[in-house]
């Protein structure tokens, strides 16, 4: 059984609904999860093939303006 991997992120609160969506749309990249409410903090559940692509997104995002990200950890 292959086990998710997990990035955990910081970002402006606000731009979580739109992270959240944004991943949504490559559902097969990551799943988002909340751990604590009202917190700035999510988490990104990854297959291991999909990690370096979650990241990518993560750069993109934050290349493009939309959000500031600061990766806090994420398993390879």
């Amino acid at each position: 059984m292959i086990k998710d991997k997990k990035i955990i992120i910081q970002v402006e609160p606000q731009k979580i609904i739109l992270i959240t969506a944004i991943f949504e749309y490559y559902h097969e990249v990551a799943y988002v999860h909340s751990p604590k409410e009202k917190s700035n903090i999510i988490e990104l559940w990854c297959s291991p093939y999909f990690v370096e692509d979650a990241i990518e997104i993560l750069k993109e995002i934050e290349k493009k303006g939309i959000s500031k990200i600061k990766i806090l950890s994420a398993e390879t």
